[in-house]
Protein backbone atom coordinates (compact mmCIF):
# COMPACT_ATOMS: atom_id res chain seq x y z
CA UNK A 1 0.00 0.00 0.00
CA UNK A 2 1.17 3.45 -0.63
CA UNK A 3 0.88 7.29 0.62
CA UNK A 4 -2.17 7.52 -1.58
CA UNK A 5 -4.49 4.59 -0.79
CA UNK A 6 -4.11 5.05 3.33
CA UNK A 7 -4.41 9.33 3.66
CA UNK A 8 -8.53 8.66 3.32
CA UNK A 9 -8.11 6.32 6.33
CA UNK A 10 -6.10 8.46 8.58
CA UNK A 11 -8.33 11.37 7.60
CA UNK A 12 -11.41 9.58 8.68
CA UNK A 13 -9.97 8.71 11.80
CA UNK A 14 -8.96 12.18 12.46
CA UNK A 15 -12.18 13.60 11.39
CA UNK A 16 -13.87 11.31 13.23
CA UNK A 17 -11.91 12.04 16.24
CA UNK A 18 -12.75 15.78 16.05
CA UNK A 19 -16.13 15.13 15.66
CA UNK A 20 -16.16 13.05 19.51
CA UNK A 21 -14.02 15.31 20.87
CA UNK A 22 -16.21 18.68 19.78
CA UNK A 23 -19.33 16.82 21.03
CA UNK A 24 -17.58 15.81 24.31
CA UNK A 25 -17.11 19.85 24.51
CA UNK A 26 -20.60 20.14 23.51
CA UNK A 27 -21.84 18.09 26.30
CA UNK A 28 -20.31 19.36 28.68
CA UNK A 29 -20.99 22.98 27.61
CA UNK A 30 -24.68 22.82 26.79
CA UNK A 31 -26.05 19.69 28.79
CA UNK A 32 -24.71 19.95 32.33
CA UNK A 33 -28.54 20.37 33.38
CA UNK A 34 -29.23 16.87 32.16
CA UNK A 35 -28.40 13.59 33.90
CA UNK A 36 -25.63 11.22 33.27
CA UNK A 37 -24.03 14.63 31.26
CA UNK A 38 -20.60 13.44 32.71
CA UNK A 39 -20.68 10.08 31.74
CA UNK A 40 -21.51 11.15 27.77
CA UNK A 41 -18.94 13.99 28.24
CA UNK A 42 -16.15 11.38 29.28
CA UNK A 43 -17.18 8.76 26.96
CA UNK A 44 -16.98 11.21 23.65
CA UNK A 45 -13.49 12.43 25.22
CA UNK A 46 -12.40 8.70 25.40
CA UNK A 47 -13.87 7.50 22.15
CA UNK A 48 -12.25 11.15 20.13
CA UNK A 49 -9.51 10.80 21.67
CA UNK A 50 -8.51 6.84 20.80
CA UNK A 51 -9.77 7.98 17.13
CA UNK A 52 -7.20 10.34 16.63
CA UNK A 53 -4.67 8.16 18.46
CA UNK A 54 -5.76 5.40 16.30
CA UNK A 55 -5.33 8.06 13.01
CA UNK A 56 -1.75 8.67 14.36
CA UNK A 57 -0.92 5.21 14.24
CA UNK A 58 -2.08 5.34 10.54
CA UNK A 59 -0.17 8.08 9.69
CA UNK A 60 3.27 6.73 11.48
CA UNK A 61 2.52 3.46 9.16
CA UNK A 62 1.62 5.64 6.12
CA UNK A 63 5.00 7.53 6.33
CA UNK A 64 6.48 4.43 7.31
CA UNK A 65 5.53 2.33 4.15
CA UNK A 66 5.88 5.46 1.95
CA UNK A 67 8.65 8.05 2.12
CA UNK A 68 9.53 7.01 5.91
CA UNK A 69 10.22 10.67 6.50
CA UNK A 70 7.82 11.68 9.34
CA UNK A 71 8.96 15.65 9.84
CA UNK A 72 8.70 16.21 6.43
CA UNK A 73 5.98 19.21 6.84
CA UNK A 74 4.50 21.13 9.37
CA UNK A 75 1.53 19.26 9.20
CA UNK A 76 3.68 16.43 11.22
CA UNK A 77 4.68 18.85 13.85
CA UNK A 78 1.48 20.41 14.50
CA UNK A 79 -0.27 17.29 14.50
CA UNK A 80 2.88 16.10 17.40
CA UNK A 81 1.39 19.09 19.63
CA UNK A 82 -2.07 18.31 19.36
CA UNK A 83 -1.65 14.27 20.08
CA UNK A 84 0.23 15.79 22.70
CA UNK A 85 -2.72 17.91 24.13
CA UNK A 86 -5.50 15.18 23.14
CA UNK A 87 -3.44 13.05 25.76
CA UNK A 88 -2.89 15.55 28.61
CA UNK A 89 -6.54 17.19 28.07
CA UNK A 90 -8.38 13.55 29.66
CA UNK A 91 -5.83 12.99 32.38
CA UNK A 92 -6.59 16.81 33.25
CA UNK A 93 -10.40 15.69 33.63
CA UNK A 94 -9.35 12.71 35.60
CA UNK A 95 -7.15 14.64 37.97
CA UNK A 96 -9.47 17.01 38.63
CA UNK A 97 -11.72 14.45 40.30
CA UNK A 98 -8.90 12.64 41.86
CA UNK A 99 -6.41 15.08 43.20
CA UNK A 100 -7.56 16.74 46.49
CA UNK A 101 -5.91 19.88 46.20
CA UNK A 102 -6.22 22.54 43.46
CA UNK A 103 -9.30 20.91 42.12
CA UNK A 104 -10.68 24.47 40.48
CA UNK A 105 -7.39 25.12 39.41
CA UNK A 106 -7.00 21.77 37.49
CA UNK A 107 -11.04 22.21 36.01
CA UNK A 108 -9.82 25.59 34.11
CA UNK A 109 -6.39 24.50 33.05
CA UNK A 110 -9.06 20.88 31.53
CA UNK A 111 -11.38 23.50 30.16
CA UNK A 112 -8.72 25.40 28.51
CA UNK A 113 -6.73 22.44 27.53
CA UNK A 114 -9.82 20.59 26.10
CA UNK A 115 -10.52 24.35 24.02
CA UNK A 116 -6.87 24.35 22.81
CA UNK A 117 -6.65 20.62 21.67
CA UNK A 118 -9.96 21.33 19.54
CA UNK A 119 -8.32 24.25 17.96
CA UNK A 120 -5.32 22.06 17.17
CA UNK A 121 -6.63 19.19 15.97
CA UNK A 122 -8.83 21.04 13.45
CA UNK A 123 -5.90 23.29 12.29
CA UNK A 124 -3.83 20.46 11.43
CA UNK A 125 -7.21 18.86 9.59
CA UNK A 126 -7.05 21.57 7.34
CA UNK A 127 -3.58 21.13 7.17
CA UNK A 128 -3.64 17.46 6.18
CA UNK A 129 -6.32 18.31 3.46
CA UNK A 130 -3.82 20.89 1.87
CA UNK A 131 -0.83 18.54 2.24
CA UNK A 132 -3.14 16.03 0.27
CA UNK A 133 -4.08 18.83 -2.13
CA UNK A 134 -7.71 18.88 -1.04
CA UNK A 135 -6.95 22.81 0.04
Amino acid sequence: MTFPLLWPYHAALMSLGFVCLATGMLVARYLKTRQRWLNIHKAFGIVGALFVLSGLFMAIYMVSVSTGQHFAVPHAYLGTIAIIFVCITPILGYAQFHVTTNRATIRTIHRWSGRITLVLVLSNMLSGFSVAGLL
